[in-house]
């Protein structure tokens, strides 16, 4: 089964490179702390839970990494359209959700990554279902997805900046 690709544009892959690093360098320190520091609050074969701690915490960083990484050949850079009516990476939009149930305008901004929440506006990954459904879209336009067996429809009605 092929792998769906991750949708960014060259700053959020950028970003995702730098956590990377920013990951290896958080395991080197848990590394150091393990060598230097766990190892020795108890004997090494049992009761010494700063090591089980250290080591569970290592495993999971090297976990992260290592499925980051993977992710990195996933990875399909998405240029900015020429055309400053189509949706991209980036965009604040207002918008209209319509689920068949509720009517609701939001402001979002669509994303390449939401680790780096911004509590000003909702942000929406590029890679989330609304995310792909109104990437490349004009505004004006009417899109849809389906979410939970529902079709929910999407109107972009303006971009922001």
């Amino acid at each position: 089964m092929q792998e769906k690709k991750l949708k960014m544009d060259r700053k959020g892959y950028e970003n995702y490179q730098s956590k990377i690093e920013k990951l290896e360098l958080e395991l080197a320190e848990v590394r150091k702390y393990k060598g230097e520091v766990a190892i020795f609050q108890g004997d090494t074969w049992h009761d010494n839970p700063d090591l089980d701690y250290t080591e569970a915490k290592e495993k999971r960083l090297m976990f992260r990494i290592a499925k980051m990484k993977n992710n990195l050949s996933n990875i399909e850079i998405i240029e900015k359209s020429s055309n400053s009516n189509v949706v991209c990476i980036g965009d604040t939009l207002k918008i209209i959700i319509d689920d068949g149930i509720l009517i609701e305008e939001l402001i979002i901004e669509l994303v390449s990554d939401v680790s780096d929440i911004s509590d000003d506006v909702n942000q929406v990954s590029v890679n989330s279902l609304l995310g792909q459904a109104i990437l490349n879209v004009e505004v004006g336009e009417t899109t849809e997805y389906t979410a939970l067996n529902s079709i929910i429809k999407v109107k972009i009605l303006e971009k922001i900046n």
